[in-house]
This record gives C-alpha cells, structure tokens and sequence, in this order.
C-alpha cells in the first residue's frame, strides 16, 4: 500500500494509486526477512503541495541499503485541489410506471432535505444533480418508506467520484393511493309504498362518498345514485341503507 503524507484538512487528492509492485533484490539473508516481515512503506510526500497537478515519484523508507528496488509504477500524476464543503438539496427520484396500475404516488418527503458534500472544490463545482434514488419493487400499492441512497451526478449525470456525502443515505417516504373521486349521493326510490302512504322526500346522512379506483372508471360518475327500498315506509323514518 502506499501512505500518502499531506494537508488533510485542507486539501483532496486523487491519481496516486492505492498499492504498488515492489520488486526487491539483494542478498537471500536480508532478502527473505524483509520479504516475509514488509517491515518498510512505500510513501508520498505532499506535506508541501500546492494546488494544482504534478507528477510525483513515489519512494520507500525503512528497507536496508543492502538491498535495490523497483516500484511498479514508479510514478504518479496526481491533481491537488482545496477541499471545500458545501451544502446541497436532495432531490428524490422513484420510477412512477412500477406502481400497480390505477395507483399513483406523492411527490417524495425527504429528510433531511439536504446533505454535506466534501471534496476538491472543482469536483465540487461539478455537481449538478444531488439525487436520492429510491427503489421500489414492481406492483407497489401502499405507502413506501426507505433509506434512499445519495448519488452525485455533473451535468451529463455522470456521476462524481471521490467526494463525502454526509449523510450519505436520507429517508424517503412516497404516499400511494389509488385515484380517488368524491361525489354526491342520489337516493332514488325503489318499490311502492303502502296504500296512503306518499314519498315526500328522501336525504341521506352523508350526503357525498369517495369513490377509489381507476381513473379512468372514476371519469364516468358525476353522481352515485343510491336505490332506497321504499314499500314497508308508513311514516317519517330513518334506517341503514347498504351502499353497493
């Protein structure tokens, strides 16, 4: 592996590779040890850098001087840049056409709304998209709640490496339901009522209902007509009328 020494606080790295061939020779008493114990490092010094890019080599500390050595590769393109933090809105995302036909769902509640990213300040300047992707199986039909995960997406929604997301997950809930519809009840009498007996009027206590189904079906009902069996009325009364 190789250890790279630098600013942390202030300053991001990339293109320095995370391990390295070292190819050792010298005499097999010495050679054997060191190969068994990789008591030595392989390292970086950047302690110094200064923003920008540059080509560094990269070198080796605590091996004997009896022994040569190779790194493969011996080199590195490396671009230093200002480590900035910024703060940015989550924007959910959740593919509509998954839900169960005649469902649909809620715009998307995050939380948190937004999220801390850390990096070089032009892979910060990149970011063009903070998105919350949340998956959802097929044939959904009720409230979805989940812990999305980030992504971090430029302008050609590629997305963006080596930079921290904190949180690096938000949890989204999407309300589903199905179309819903609410209209006025109709009671129409049905069957006659006894000899000296006339229907004045007829109410109903509540006078709308809501209608859930396809949207489609819904379109069709301007009004629910309710059938009231009328033929045992004498008087003014009131009874349970079963809605079907």
């Amino acid at each position: 592996p190789v250890e790279v020494y630098y600013d942390q606080d202030n300053l991001v790295l990339s293109g320095i590779p995370k391990t390295v061939d070292v190819i050792l020779s010298g005499p097999k008493n010495i050679l054997i040890p060191t190969v068994n114990s990789r008591d030595f490092s392989v390292f970086v010094d950047l302690s110094e850098a200064q923003v920008g890019k540059q080509r560094i080599t990269l070198k080796v500390s605590d091996l004997s001087d009896k022994l040569e050595y190779r790194i493969e590769p011996s080199y590195a393109d490396v671009i230093i840049q200002e480590k900035v933090t910024q703060e940015f809105a989550v924007e959910a995302e959740y593919d509509r056409n998954l839900l169960e036909e005649g469902y649909f769902g809620s715009e998307p509640v995050v939380d948190p709304k937004t999220v801390e990213i850390t990096g070089g300040k032009e892979d910060i300047d990149e970011i063009a998209y903070v998105k919350a992707i949340v998956n959802i199986e097929e044939g959904a039909n009720d409230t979805i709640e989940i812990d999305a995960p980030i992504q971090v997406l430029d302008s050609s929604m590629n997305k963006i490496e080596g930079i921290v997301v904190s949180p690096e997950t938000v949890k989204v809930q999407v309300d589903v339901r199905s179309p819903s519809k609410t209209v006025d009840i109709e009671p129409v009498a049905s069957g006659n009522p006894s000899e000296g007996t006339v229907i004045d009027s007829l109410t109903t206590e509540p006078e709308t209902l809501t209608l859930y189904g396809n949207q489609s079906v819904l379109d069709t009902i301007s009004v629910f007509q309710l059938p009231v069996d009328v033929s045992k009325v004498t008087k003014d009364t009131s009874f349970k009328v079963d809605i079907d």
